[in-house]
């Protein structure tokens, strides 16, 4: 709810994973420890997302649209998303 507008349920943990960046002279600039956590939204699915105050953007993207995001996105994101998707079909 607080990134998207969504409400959802939390159902199971995909990742976790350190996004560590450093500034040119070598200092940290920032370290997150990002947990990617697989949802469930109530009826009706698939409602429209809006940004929380801590995001620019936020938007529905399909498998392909994730892979040519390339650098723009984490490199982890491909991974998350088919872990995703075998999941789902899986149910």
């Amino acid at each position: 709810m607080e990134e998207t507008s969504l409400p959802a349920q939390a159902t199971s943990l995909i990742d976790v994973f350190d996004s560590v960046h450093y500034a040119p002279d070598g200092t940290l600039a920032f370290h997150y420890l990002i947990l990617a956590v697989l949802c469930t939204e109530p009826q009706p699915a698939l409602g429209t997302p809006i940004a929380g105050d801590d995001a620019q953007e936020v938007r529905w993207f399909s498998y392909d649209a994730i892979r040519k995001l390339g650098p723009q996105a984490s490199e982890r994101l491909p991974y998350i998303a088919q872990t995703v998707m075998q999941a789902h079909t899986q149910e």
